[in-house]
């Protein structure tokens, strides 16, 4: 039966964090998702965060669907961006279930902060 109901086939922000979620748990990663935190008293929500030995955050991970190029120059000029880039551990931008798949083959503890855009770290080798 057709009742003209369509649903997207891009992956949506839930499916990348919740794989993400799933795999990094999977590893054997302490993740927290939705993480709410604060620095200098102001009040920050990573979509996942990421801890080492004794609770300490290693990295954020902050997702979106795939974007295009002109919502990526757009978005560094906002509020969150400019939050990120005041963090003390490093924030991946994962844009896409693609790149969330190959975030997982990297080990992203580098000795960094602010943001951090997965393609633009990726190429820096």
């Amino acid at each position: 039966m057709n009742t003209g109901f369509t649903v997207s086939k891009v992956s949506s922000e839930f499916e990348i964090q919740a794989y993400l979620y799933h795999e990094l748990r999977q590893s054997g990663m302490d993740v927290k998702g939705e993480a709410r935190c604060s620095l200098n008293g102001k009040g920050v929500r990573f979509d996942l965060l990421i801890f080492g030995e004794e609770k300490i955050p290693l990295y954020a991970i902050e997702v979106k669907p795939k974007r295009r190029q002109k919502w990526r120059d757009m978005w560094v000029q906002g509020r969150q961006f400019r939050a990120y880039r005041q963090m003390p551990i490093p924030v991946f931008m994962v844009l896409g279930m693609e790149q969330a798949q190959a975030f997982l083959e990297i080990d992203p503890r580098v000795d960094r902060s602010g943001v951090v855009f997965y393609e633009d770290w990726c190429q820096q080798g």
